[in-house]
């Protein structure tokens, strides 16, 4: 299983995924970040955004543990609000006025409305990468909204500052792109956004559980989400 992180559209407002995909609240998985929680998904969301979630997962060892952390969740207008404020922000991280600007247009150009009240991201399976605990405090760093937040973002990202990306006419238009890492940065500034998913309500057992997530991603991914 890819360790992915995700977008979704919730009825309820909560960060906590387990909950959502164990229950019957309707949500939908609007976006997946393989391997990366991407940039402009930070910029959706405030500090205050911020709140405790708390994951069970079994351990190397086969037992339960439960493991703790902050994830965003906000009102789907605050979040549109949010991105739409975030131009120069988009290209100060990028270090360039019309890489930055394109991938911010096309983030808001993306970004309509949702079929649920709520936004929140889910950015477990990433913090898994490496060390959990320390990438749970990373996460926290990002959401300060200047240039404070950049260097946690780049690290959660793992965008090449000193790469630029594709712009968004090649990185949508030319699938065959020959130079990874610009492919990586360009995947990394893209939101991603699959508004054609289906609805879909929890409460089917599956294991793990944001398989379910995952597949339901992962069957409408863009082709430059290959790794």
């Amino acid at each position: 299983m890819s360790n992915n992180a995700y977008l979704i559209n919730c009825e309820k407002k909560t960060a906590c995924a387990a909950e959502v995909y164990s229950s019957n609240v309707k949500y939908k998985v609007i976006a997946t970040g393989v391997n990366k929680v991407p940039v402009p998904w930070f910029f959706c969301f405030q500090e205050q955004d911020l709140v405790d979630v708390k994951s069970e997962l079994e351990s190397s060892s086969a037992e339960q543990e439960i493991f703790s952390f902050k994830a965003p969740v906000i009102e789907v207008e605050k979040a549109i609000e949010n991105l739409k404020n975030s131009k120069e922000l988009m290209i100060a991280f990028c270090q360039d006025d019309v890489l930055g600007t394109q991938y911010w247009e096309r983030a808001v150009a993306d970004f309509k409305s949702l079929t649920y009240p709520y936004i929140f991201l889910d950015p477990l399976e990433v913090l898994y990468l490496n060390v959990p605990e320390e990438e749970a405090k990373e996460f926290i760093k990002c959401y300060s909204r200047d240039e404070n937040a950049f260097k946690s973002i780049k690290r959660l990202t793992f965008y090449n500052e000193n790469i630029l990306p594709y712009d968004v006419a090649q990185f949508y238009g030319n699938s065959q792109l020959d130079d990874f890492a610009r492919t990586c940065n360009s995947a990394s500034m893209d939101m991603g956004l699959e508004s054609e998913l289906e609805d879909t309500s929890s409460g089917v057992e599956q294991e793990p559980e944001q398989l379910k997530a995952e597949e339901k991603a992962e069957n409408k991914k863009s082709w430059w989400k290959f790794w």
